[in-house]
């Protein structure tokens, strides 16, 4: 599956809106979970602030973004054959001066003890942040660097290989977000 850019696919207005939305959601500084979210805490793998958008939390927020978000994920999903529930994960993301996150996947896998019963299938960043407002900050998935400006959202594949480089000024902002569906083959 390729990597799909859509230009300017939420507009400035809505965008503003989830800032301001998003900025009263708490930041998670980490609750240890596991083996690997404790790996995301170490600020040399990952630096930014995480606020988990969440339906039960967040519900009208959450219903405009997945309003908003689904019609390009309905394309991917028709066009790649992939099955999909009706459901993200969300966060909002904030990277300040010096924060980055290093070369990661956003596969899941359930273990044997605690088997998933659902499996991202489509990762999803969304830029919140005109790209004058900071610098650093590249997106790189698969060793491509992709060119995102506010509005523009890029979906992949969660197996692919990516990264955040540091940002050196400003703040960037994003939403990423992981389309669920059952369980890989």
């Amino acid at each position: 599956m390729p990597t799909i850019v859509v230009k300017s696919a939420v507009s400035a207005s809505v965008i503003n809106s989830w800032n301001v939305a998003t900025s009263q959601i708490k930041f998670d500084d980490g609750e240890v979970k596991s083996n690997t979210y404790a790996k995301l805490l170490d600020k040399d793998v990952r630096s930014c602030e995480v606020r988990p958008v969440v339906f039960s939390k967040h519900r009208k927020l959450y219903n405009d973004m997945l309003n908003n978000l689904y019609p390009y994920i309905d394309f991917y999903e028709c066009d790649f054959n992939t099955s999909l529930y009706r459901r993200l994960e969300i966060q909002h993301i904030t990277y300040n001066a010096g924060d980055h996150f290093t070369n990661h996947t956003d596969i899941i896998y359930g273990s044997k003890n605690n088997p998933t019963t659902a499996q991202r299938k489509i990762s999803c960043i969304l830029m919140l942040s005109n790209s004058s407002e900071f610098e650093g900050g590249n997106l790189i998935i698969e060793d491509k660097q992709i060119d995102l400006d506010m509005g523009d959202l890029v979906l992949f594949q969660p197996t692919y290989v990516h990264r955040v480089e540091r940002v050196v000024k400003g703040t960037r902002r994003a939403l990423v977000s992981w389309v669920l569906g059952p369980p890989w083959r």
